[in-house]
């Protein structure tokens, strides 16, 4: 082979690799913004909310106490945007994640699988029978029902997002793409995440290991995540049924 037909062989297979980084990033970036997002507005936003609406639903004592998370109570104080940053950053892992392993998951199971075992795994961290949350706040169901709908909501909306985006062609849009960098950039730890992710699915691409590992992972992906999720519904479950 001569030296111009090695330059074109080199040529012929940069540019797929190329194609696969931009792809790559592209849905690394997307998972990141949509998940920083869904953490700001559901998660910080809403859980302030949801904390606000049962300040007005118990007793007078609980105003100004100190909440398990460290929070005074019915107060909104600095502490409130390291609670926004906290679940802006949370949200984003959660979003480069299922960008991660969407293509694993059924296309109609996506959303529901999604949110409900978000919901369930949420609940459960959030949901305990120590502190002053669970105890003090009343009604006791409705402050459990809102720390599960929450992490179930911000997984639903993180699922919208990145399917609404993340087929597009990558760094095509100049609005949706100063968007979609700006909102992940808000996430720091997750694009770590993202980049980890990332290089993985790039070795597997170029070997050839995506192809073999695909079906497997197809079938894997779902069960290990309804997996997960059942045990954190019992463990939330019985949690709750001792709360009530």
């Amino acid at each position: 082979m001569t030296e111009s037909d090695y330059i074109f062989l080199f040529m012929e297979t940069s540019r797929p690799t190329r194609d696969e980084v931009r792809a790559i990033a592209w849905w690394a970036l997307v998972g990141a913004a949509a998940g920083a997002i869904a953490g700001l507005v559901v998660g910080g936003v809403g859980g302030r909310l949801a904390m606000l609406l049962l300040r007005l639903t118990s007793p007078e004592l609980v105003i100004g106490a100190t909440s398990d998370d460290g929070f005074e109570i019915g107060v909104v104080t600095t502490q409130t945007l390291g609670l926004l940053a906290g679940m802006t950053m949370l949200g984003a892992v959660n979003g480069v994640l299922y960008a991660a392993i969407r293509d694993w998951l059924p296309r109609r199971l996506r959303l529901p699988l999604w949110a409900l075992v978000a919901a369930a795994l949420g609940g459960a961290r959030i949901v305990h029978e120590d502190g002053v949350d669970f105890t003090l706040l009343e009604p006791a169901a409705l402050a459990i029902a809102l720390f599960v709908l929450l992490p179930g909501a911000a997984a639903a909306l993180v699922v919208l997002l990145v399917e609404r985006w993340i087929d597009r062609e990558p760094f095509s849009e100049r609005r949706l793409d100063v968007f979609v960098v700006v909102a992940a950039l808000c996430g720091t730890f997750a694009l770590v995440v993202g980049v980890l992710v990332g290089v993985a699915a790039l070795v597997g691409r170029v070997t050839g290991l995506n192809r073999v590992l695909r079906p497997v992972a197809r079938v894997a992906a779902p069960l290990a995540l309804v997996a997960v999720g059942v045990a954190a519904a019992v463990d939330l479950v019985g949690t709750a049924s001792r709360l009530l």
